[in-house]
């Protein structure tokens, strides 16, 4: 880390182990569109877009389905985890990071992000997830295992026991009858509010 990132660090955080404004957690059940909003909220604030799921399979050669196939869940969770942290730590600039579906969910990860940074939960109807996971499912290893008829019930099921995690953030985003401009516009129109006060 050079003397700018240094100096930069130290103001943002005011010496203190404050959770950073210019860090924010986009969180949020399967196919709510994080990666897809992550991206266009960074780039129209000028941050970093960084996707969890995409470094860990960066850093592992392995997909996600294949690190869950070969390794299991539990394994999984531990990879995130320590990916997680790695990427806060060598965050040295503003920067939106995608967080997988069941991230928040595991040990004590949604109270560690909200200490490092600012959580935005972005909340999207189960009739919309539904369908897009249907179309998807071949390519969600927690999916593909379900009958057509057994899919929502599971899907429902789990949505239920994720939400009270994600309810714990500083933020949550609906995006009912809203279009993807209109939700990417509207969450950095919020994050560019929160920032403006960086400094003060």
């Amino acid at each position: 880390m050079n003397i700018f990132s240094q100096i930069y660090r130290l103001l943002t955080n005011s010496l203190m182990d404050i959770p950073r404004k210019d860090l924010v957690f986009l969180l949020g059940f399967m196919a709510t569109g994080k990666s897809t909003y992550g991206k266009s909220v960074a780039k129209r604030l000028g941050w970093r877009f960084i996707d969890l799921d995409t470094q860990i399979e960066r850093d592992s050669g392995k997909s996600i389905p294949d690190i869950f196939s070969q390794l299991g869940e539990a394994e999984f969770r531990k990879i995130e985890r320590q990916m997680l942290e790695q990427e806060v730590s060598h965050s040295e600039v503003p920067t939106i990071l995608s967080c997988g579906g069941g991230t928040p969910c595991y040990g004590d990860n949604m109270e560690w992000m909200n200490s490092q940074g600012f959580t935005l939960y972005i909340q999207t109807p189960y009739p919309i997830l539904l369908g897009r996971l249907k179309e998807m499912r071949a390519d969600r290893p927690m999916l593909n295992k379900y009958s057509e008829e057994e899919l929502p019930i599971f899907i429902q099921d789990l949505l239920e026991r994720r939400v009270p995690y994600y309810l714990q953030s500083n933020m949550v985003f609906q995006t009912a009858n809203m279009s993807k401009e209109a939700v990417s516009r509207s969450i950095a129109e919020k994050i560019s509010s929160r920032t403006s006060n960086l400094w003060k």
